[in-house]
């Protein structure tokens, strides 16, 4: 479900005790979508032009980065992509199993780490990521990823994944 720049501006009003950023500009937009080679998501794409950088509205330590910010999960922290893929990869070479069987986020390959992008600040608890690698209607997966729930949580979009994160965050 692509989510448009009408429906952030609300959803941005709803949670307007949260840290957001200055909207995107499209040229800012168009640069990352060039420096990285792709064509970001809609709802992706809306976000960053209605909204723009913000504190992810849950886990309010993820800081969501802003166009030029934007990196390959790959680059921009290849200790922690090793670090995932260690234990997946061990688990198979012990049980003997192809890869795609270890404990892994239910609807995500661990091995997609490689290509995620990466798009919020590293270093802090929680990685979002979106994986160009499973795409539905125009949509990439979305995955959270932390150190203290196994294995994370995997949305078919990033305004599903925000969505979501919001409902929780007005439950707390």
């Amino acid at each position: 479900m692509t989510t448009d720049r009408a429906e952030w501006r609300k959803w941005a009003a709803e949670i307007a005790a949260t840290d957001l950023g200055p909207a995107c500009v499209e040229a800012d937009v168009a640069a990352a979508e060039a420096r990285l080679g792709v064509k970001l998501p809609a709802s992706y794409l809306n976000f960053l032009l209605e909204v723009g950088g913000m504190r992810s509205p849950h886990f309010e330590s993820s800081r969501l980065l802003a166009p030029p910010e934007l990196r390959w999960l790959r680059e921009a922290d290849p200790e922690l992509v090793a670090e995932w893929l260690q234990p997946a990869e061990m688990i198979l070479t012990f049980l003997d199993l192809p890869k795609g069987e270890a404990e892994e986020p239910e609807g995500w390959v661990m091995e997609h780490l490689r290509d995620a992008l990466l798009i919020s600040a590293v270093g802090e608890p929680t990685v979002l990521l979106l994986n160009p690698r499973v795409v539905v209607d125009g949509e990439w997966q979305a995955c959270t990823l932390n150190d203290w729930h196994p294995g994370g949580e995997v949305h078919a979009s990033f305004g599903e994944m925000l969505r979501i994160e919001a409902a929780m965050a007005r439950r707390d």
